[in-house]
């Protein structure tokens, strides 16, 4: 199954995102390469990063949460909040599909 992950950034951490930006890329390119996270992007709002979507694969709402429960931004802070939902893929992007 497909989950859409929304994470939004707090405002007191520019800081830290900004230190911990490099181990956080490395997490989630090592989940690209596994396939559990499909693809991962950030959203911007007026020209600043405001939070990031990802498309995770995983056999559960609790499963694709708990894959990125270890990511530098969520162990240190970085996500204000996040939500996990279903997605249904229905056209245009057949090669993610599990």
């Amino acid at each position: 199954m497909l989950f859409v992950v929304t994470c939004s950034y707090g405002d007191h951490a520019i800081a830290d995102r900004d230190r911990l930006r490099g181990s956080h890329v490395e997490f989630l390119r090592n989940r690209v390469a596994t396939g559990d996270v499909v693809a991962c992007g950030r959203v911007d709002e007026d020209g600043e990063s405001v939070g990031s979507v990802l498309i995770v694969s995983a056999p559960s709402a609790e499963a694709a949460g708990a894959t990125l429960d270890d990511d530098p931004f969520a162990t240190e802070g970085i996500f204000a909040t996040r939500s996990v939902r279903a997605w249904s893929l229905a056209f245009g992007a057949e090669r993610f599909e599990r």
